[in-house]
């Protein structure tokens, strides 16, 4: 849970998850505390994106208002994704064997080729090295680009693949040769996040004219 939300809201919130969906009273009751409490506590959690609420119908009385978390709530919660995904691959690899995840690697190589490519089309490489730039930045990598005396380099600070690249450098191999394949230019990594460095930097120099 983000350190900005109070205790009250990461107990309002850990009790939806809980719960599931709950009016201010049925809220107040189980914090023990007020449902005005509950409800002014409820407006921020909302304004926040973090909460959402609807009318419901119920057998006696009048409509009442329940509220549920949103999906931007949930995903505050610790999901574990990068042991579950680094315990996977390391199953697959004592059953199959190590060439069977290369292959899985390179068929995720080939999926995001055919994804990447419609948004390269550029024939200048410092624009295509934008793009490649934009779209790792829809992914959260906080790619930066700048062009150096040599072509261009292009740097991401945060990797999606930074819990498994130490264990499958696989990983890191297909991605490399993804990222010279849709920009068409020898791509040479320089940094490495996974052997230590601060970020993964790339030297990337226009290909050779034959």
């Amino acid at each position: 849970m983000p350190h900005r939300l109070t205790p009250t809201r990461r107990e309002i919130l850990t009790t939806l998850k809980k719960r599931g969906e709950l009016t201010a009273a049925e809220l107040a009751a189980v914090l023990n505390v007020t449902p005005v409490a509950a409800r002014q506590q409820l407006s921020h959690l909302t304004a926040a994106d973090l909460v959402e609420h609807r009318m419901e119908r119920r057998p006696v009385g009048r409509p009442a208002i329940v509220y549920t978390l949103t999906k931007e709530a949930d995903e505050l919660f610790p999901k574990n994704y990068d042991d579950f995904a680094a315990s996977l691959l390391q199953q697959i690899v004592e059953l199959y064997g190590e060439e069977k995840l290369s292959a899985i690697f390179r068929a995720r190589a080939a999926h995001l080729e055919v994804e990447y490519l419609p948004k390269l089309k550029s024939r200048r490489l410092g624009h295509r090295v934008a793009a490649l730039a934009g779209i790792l930045n829809e992914d959260g990598a906080l790619a930066e680009w700048r062009p150096i005396h040599v072509g261009y380099e292009l740097c991401a600070y945060n990797c999606v693949l930074a819990k498994i690249a130490p264990s499958f450098p696989q990983a890191c191999a297909e991605e490399l040769a993804l990222f010279s394949r849709v920009l068409q230019a020898r791509v040479e990594r320089v940094e490495h996040m996974a052997s230590g460095d601060r970020r993964c930097a790339y030297r990337i120099t226009p290909l050779e004219k034959p």
